[in-house]
């Protein structure tokens, strides 16, 4: 226990986990606030803003910047920065004239059809893409303690933001999200000194050499990437075709109240983690992953059951009387997240050892079950919350599949001697 917490203090997880408690403590304080100067609606579009904007921004980037942490030399580190840049802008660029031109926003018709809401999703993307980009790139230089103040930077500026622009009704959250992560954005290019980053470049064979030298990530890391991201985004898109504003919106505050334990917990230690694994003895591994296992199932545990028993009247009380029916989604929610959290924690392994395809293979077994538990509870139940149910109830069941997958690598190693 004393040499995990040495590791803690050595790769700034005090630090890490400092800016993500407060940011998504001031995140939690201004929910009350906003679901009272908010209606529902503007919820449940920003839910179907926040899901596209993240899956094409993820997307975009070829999964790159995952490279990025492992790479020693400056020059390959500013290459793949711009190509990912590059690749982001020429992504976003399409679909918004997808969205412009075609009928594509049909999907998602409980969404303003105009240039404006696929404008607001384009830039959406283009910024997390760099936000992505940025963040490994910290990673790499140990400027750990930028991402602790990028965290509380977005997050009051977009809260700011959010009550400032509560007079635009359904487009105030979405405006105060693009300043927040703009601004969150900037502050990583100027702590890492990366602006030239965003000079684009026509590609060259440095260009090619860098794609085929990392070619597994946007291969084999990138679609697991796509998977687990369309895994948590997708469903709000098909709910918000299936079933009406207003619910969605009640189903995102249970989403995003979900999302908090996972951020404060996950975001610090698993870069602790990642960093510690990519130095740890083959041997050491196994114990590594139990101890973070355990020491997260034994925090959250007693948590996720109180919240499961006293949900619906602790959100009428927290975000007012409208906001009760939201505490059935988020008691569906909670087992979700808590199995999503051991998992994400440990899954930085796969990148260690290069055990890109087993990623691939948790991520779309991931997909599989949250898509397939979504059809079935529509079909089956035919409620939102049938729906919202079904989809856990296997997703859950296919985080499980991850973590002993996680922990049959680790048994496996641990009487290797070498060092990764």
């Amino acid at each position: 226990m004393r040499t995990f917490i040495e590791s803690l203090r050595r790769y700034h997880f005090f630090s890490l986990l400092s800016g993500v408690v407060i940011s998504n403590a001031l995140s939690l304080l201004s929910m009350p606030i906003l679901t009272r100067v908010y209606p529902v609606e503007g919820f449940g579009i920003f839910a179907v803003f926040w899901a596209l904007s993240t899956i094409i921004g993820l997307f975009s980037t070829l999964r790159l910047e995952v490279a990025i942490p492992a790479v020693k030399d400056a020059a390959e580190v500013l290459g793949l920065a711009q190509i990912a840049w590059l690749f982001s802008l020429i992504v976003s660029s399409i679909f918004l004239l997808l969205w412009c031109l075609t009928p594509i926003h049909l999907l998602v018709s409980t969404v303003p059809s105009g240039i404006m809401f696929g404008a607001c999703v384009a830039v959406g993307a283009v910024i997390n893409a760099q936000i992505q980009v940025q963040n490994q790139w910290a990673i790499q230089l140990g400027n750990l303690k930028s991402l602790s103040i990028r965290n509380i930077f977005e997050k009051l500026v977009t809260i700011a933001a959010s009550i400032g622009f509560a007079s635009w009704d359904l487009y105030g959250l979405i405006w105060a999200q693009l300043l927040g992560i703009l601004a969150s954005s900037l502050y990583m290019l100027y702590s890492n000194g990366s602006f030239s980053s965003l000079k684009i470049s026509i590609p060259n064979s440095h260009t090619v050499a860098l794609l085929k030298k990392y070619r597994d990530f946007p291969s084999q890391n990138g679609p697991a990437t796509i998977f687990q991201i369309l895994s948590a985004q997708l469903p709000p898109l098909i709910y918000s075709s299936l079933f009406s504003v207003e619910a969605l919106g009640l189903y995102n505050l249970a989403q995003r109240l979900t999302e908090a334990p996972n951020a404060i917990l996950n975001s610090a230690l698993s870069v602790v983690y990642y960093r510690r694994m990519l130095s740890a003895e083959k041997s050491d591994m196994k114990r590594i992953f139990l101890l973070t296992l355990r020491i997260l199932g034994l925090t959250m545990i007693v948590p996720t059951i109180l919240v499961c028993i006293f949900a619906q009247p602790l959100m009428a009380k927290a975000f007012g009387a409208a906001w009760e029916h939201s505490g059935m989604f988020l008691m569906i929610l909670m087992p979700l997240m808590f199995f999503r959290m051991l998992y994400i924690a440990g899954q930085s392994l796969f990148l260690v050892l290069r055990e890109l395809k087993q990623d691939l293979l948790v991520s779309a077994a991931i997909f599989a079950a949250s898509l397939s538990g979504l059809i079935g509870g529509y079909f089956i139940l035919g409620t939102f919350e049938g729906t919202v149910a079904g989809s856990s109830l296997l997703t859950v069941l296919a985080y499980i599949f991850g973590i002993f997958l996680i922990y049959k690598n680790v048994a496996r190693l641990a009487s290797a001697p070498n060092k990764i």
